[in-house]
């Protein structure tokens, strides 16, 4: 007869109650005398018990039972590590199934239950000990769950760390939390802090504090051994290519570079810049001087480097913004969904850019000649100024918005100062004729030019005539060409390093010192057709892409040391350029649903 065995361990309500009836047996039965051949003694106090009902719950009594030791010989086991209160709060637990744990003898139940490898019972304080976390238990708690190896309650402590982070810096209570877990608490998206300046004086702080203990450990070790100061302090990690010792990043280092310390304040900043610590850390010093440079001496807009990212729960949503006609719509990164910001007054949008992680919008406002620059404040538009031309594209630059028409070639600087505004033309002297795009690089601006006799050429032989404006002396230089198409070409950075995108494909990379005309090395096709681009940016080491055919983000494949991988959307209509922004998460009232803007 063939046995189903899918039925066999099928759990009913007959088995269920065969099986609890068994346990209460063995447990009836194991409370008879003549069943007790086990002694235990805790501290001066001896308890009946049985071998076989205590190796089923516990594995130190099972290897009691297995080995050749006299306690298994002599049926007495004697243990001083605990009281006989706490022993005998456990065999009625054991016995009884019931919970009889309180605040006050948890921790006893639970480092007994730890020797005594009785995993029921772990299990049981664990989560007792997960409603018990506080300020006043947080030390106890961290503490313990590292002493037993607490996968469960570590994973909670850390999970407190990110939520109560603020109160835990308030109450000094983060000097004996390890190095590894101060650096994922510090590194991770889920901390929830309103102000950097909270997290960069924390570090700071646990580090004085890992010195001061460093420094008793090794006066300590002093007396026992002769060691060189230098051996202990500065530990090489490799060589430098000149064969010197390479110092390893010290602990400070290491916390500061997963830290959002673009964000901090000014004042935070300079601060840190006179502390202590960094007066022999180098590197440490290099991170809060680069820190400083971004927050006063910011350039480059519209990019947000790693470090100036703000974390998922900062109410801050990072968007990929663009506009058609007067609709200004933001795509949320992390939802992935579109929603609409309140509406332009522009008839025709020709441009978006961020300057001074403000939003702005250029377009005609009707038949005329005239473009209007609007800002977005306060959930709603401004009007900053009326500029000539009726077909402008921006680039922000340091302290500038720079723009320039398509159909005039003519460039004016703009830059923004409260209710007012300051513009001046800058003069081309005839050098520009059919500027198509442009893109901010080093000390300068790269204006892209179509080639007068493109419309004659075969698509494959266009050629990109390239214009360098110097910064700030405005002084126009001649760069050479670059194989392709000026039209529709879009460009993005990751870290350093400078990438444009063209319209049939190709992926090449701006490379250059602030004294050489810049080059244009190809690294690769990541398509083989024709797409209008509206714009690109790297969020995260993903390449947000907008463009004009529908075409699957899975067909793009990610460039090893650019970015991981692809994310597309298109629209056949006429749509601006497609900018990297954030935005407040109240912005997001309603959800677009339009068909004519697709994710892929």
């Amino acid at each position: 007869m063939k046995r189903n065995y899918n039925n066999a361990f099928e759990i009913t309500d007959e088995k269920l109650e065969a099986f609890q009836e068994i346990v209460c047996s063995v447990r009836e039965l194991c409370n008879e005398t003549f069943v007790q051949d086990l002694l235990v003694e805790v501290n001066g106090k001896t308890f009946n018990c049985n071998k076989f009902y205590m190796a089923t719950f516990s594995y130190f009594f099972r290897g009691i039972g297995r080995c050749e030791m006299k306690e298994s010989k002599s049926g007495k086991v004697v243990l001083t590590n605990m009281s006989p209160e706490t022993f005998d709060l456990i065999l009625q637990m054991l016995k009884t199934h019931e919970s009889l744990l309180t605040d006050e003898n948890t921790f006893e139940v639970w480092q007994a239950a730890n020797f005594l490898q009785i995993p029921l019972l772990i299990r049981h304080c664990e989560r007792r000990i997960k409603t018990m976390l506080s300020l006043d238990t947080f030390e106890l708690i961290y503490k313990h769950a590292h002493l037993y190896n607490s996968v469960r309650i570590r994973e909670k402590v850390m999970q407190y760390m990110q939520k109560e982070f603020e109160s835990l810096c308030k109450n000094d209570l983060f000097s004996f939390v390890a190095f590894e877990d101060f650096l994922q608490v510090v590194e991770s998206d889920e901390l929830d802090v309103h102000d950097e300046d909270i997290v960069l004086r924390a570090i700071f702080r646990w580090a004085e504090q890992a010195e001061d203990s460093e420094t008793q450990s090794e006066e300590a070790e002093s007396n026992e051994n002769v060691v060189e100061p230098s051996t202990k302090r500065h530990c090489t990690d490799g060589k430098n290519g000149d064969g010197s010792a390479r110092v390893k990043p010290s602990k400070l280092c290491k916390l500061l570079l997963v830290s959002r310390y673009g964000i901090a304040s000014h004042v935070c900043i300079m601060e840190l810049s006179k502390h202590p610590l960094l007066q022999k850390d180098e590197e440490a010093t290099h991170i809060i001087n680069e820190a400083l440079m971004y927050n006063t001496e910011r350039t480059c807009h519209g990019y947000w480097p790693p470090f100036a990212l703000h974390r998922e729960l900062s109410g801050i949503a990072y968007v990929g913004v663009t506009a058609n006609n007067f609709n200004v719509s933001a795509l949320d990164l992390l939802s992935k969904t579109w929603t609409d910001l309140p509406r332009c007054p522009i008839m025709a949008a020709k441009s978006v850019t961020v300057f001074k992680d403000q939003l702005y919008v250029v377009g005609r406002l009707g038949d005329t000649a005239t473009s209007s620059l609007y800002v977005f404040k306060i959930n709603s538009w401004k009007l900053i100024d009326l500029l000539p031309g009726e077909d402008i594209f921006m680039v922000s630059k340091g302290h500038y918005i720079y723009t320039i028409d398509r159909k005039s070639s003519r460039v004016h600087c703009v830059m923004p100062t409260g209710d007012s505004v300051f513009r001046d033309e800058i003069e081309t002297k005839g050098k520009l004729q059919n500027p198509e795009s442009a893109i901010d690089f080093n000390r300068n601006i790269l204006i892209f030019c179509r080639s007068t006799s493109d419309d004659r050429i075969k698509k494959e032989e266009e050629t990109a005539i390239v214009y360098c404006l110097s910064l700030p002396t405005n002084q126009w230089s001649h760069c050479g060409h670059l194989q392709g198409p000026a039209k529709n070409l879009v460009s993005f950075r990751n870290g350093a390093s400078h990438y444009i995108l063209l319209r049939n494909g190709s992926l090449w990379q701006v490379v250059g010192s602030y004294v050489k005309n810049p080059e244009f090395i190809f690294i690769k096709n990541l398509w083989s057709f024709e797409d209008s681009l509206k714009g690109a940016f790297i969020h995260k080491d993903v390449l947000y892409l907008f463009g004009s055919v529908a075409t699957e983000s899975s067909n793009l494949t990610g460039v090893p040391g650019v970015f991981e991988k692809v994310r597309y959307w298109y629209s056949e209509k006429n749509y601006s350029n497609f900018v990297l922004f954030f935005l407040p998460e109240v912005t997001f009232g309603r959800v677009r649903n339009d068909e004519s803007t697709q994710h892929r």
